[in-house]
């Protein structure tokens, strides 16, 4: 299953369409502020979007420029606050080229790319034989453009580092969640009560998340969380592909601190 099609002339037009969907989205929530958390897929940023959401008491409204979104983020849709939080997969151009109100903000998660591989041929790939050459094909500089993304992991990486956004290590927020949660919002310049951190990081903890999914029997939620762990390369990915993503990426990797 190819879940990355190659762009169609449709795809194509669909992904111009972002200049008008992005902005007509965002005004349609009328809200107070949106915070928009952008990650290349499997880095975290689902997780990224239900903590900040739960802190600050808002929903997760899906993916960024969908209406009506059925991402495994939503959730919250009952809560108080005026915000709302949306995902994104978006490369930083696309941003760049749209004038957002002055009530979004943007926050960029980075994950060490070799689990980013192993999570994504999990997830994308489970009934290929092939599953781990077939994302790390996703993922080369010279990767082939698909409809969610036109570039690879450097290079969308890359353009979000130099941007001028919060950034966030899923691995810092794996090792200290409560403190690097408050430390974003802080970047972000949204204020927040310090129960509500704590017991966010507790209920979108893997395991309590885990849990809730399974008695709910929301089997999609359960097959995005992947492991909701680091360094799962080891032992996982073959060395062919590790000294692959080594080299290849090497630069956006010694960037972000992954060696």
């Amino acid at each position: 299953m190819n879940v990355f099609p190659i762009k169609s002339f449709k795809a194509r037009l669909k992904t111009r369409r972002w200049k008008k969907e992005i902005p007509a989205h965002i005004e349609r929530l009328n809200a107070s502020e949106v915070i928009i958390v952008a990650g290349y897929p499997k880095s975290g940023s689902t997780w990224l979007c239900r903590l900040i959401a739960e802190a600050i008491d808002c929903p997760v409204a899906g993916y960024t420029g969908i209406i009506r979104s059925r991402d495994e983020a939503v959730e919250g849709q009952g809560r108080a606050a005026d915000k709302v939080v949306l995902k994104s997969h978006h490369p930083y151009e696309v941003f760049q080229r749209l004038r957002l109100p002055g009530n979004v903000k943007l926050v960029f998660i980075v994950r060490d790319p070799r689990d980013v591989a192993v999570s994504g041929m999990r997830y994308f790939y489970s009934d290929s034989r092939y599953s781990e050459t077939n994302m790390l094909n996703r993922m080369l500089p010279d990767a082939v453009p698909f409809d969610w993304n036109s570039i690879g992991w450097s290079e969308y990486v890359m353009s979000y580092l130099n941007a001028d956004m919060p950034h966030i290590k899923y691995e810092d927020l794996l090792a200290d969640t409560e403190n690097e949660l408050k430390r974003v919002l802080c970047e972000l310049d949204i204020g927040f009560q310090e129960d509500r951190i704590h017991e966010a990081v507790k209920n979108q903890s893997f395991a309590v998340a885990k849990a809730r999914y399974q008695k709910t029997g929301d089997k999609r939620k359960l097959e995005h969380m992947g492991s909701g762990k680091a360094g799962s390369f080891r032992g996982t990915l073959s060395q062919h592909t590790i000294n692959t993503i080594n080299r290849e990426m090497s630069a956006a990797m010694s960037a972000c601190g992954f060696t």
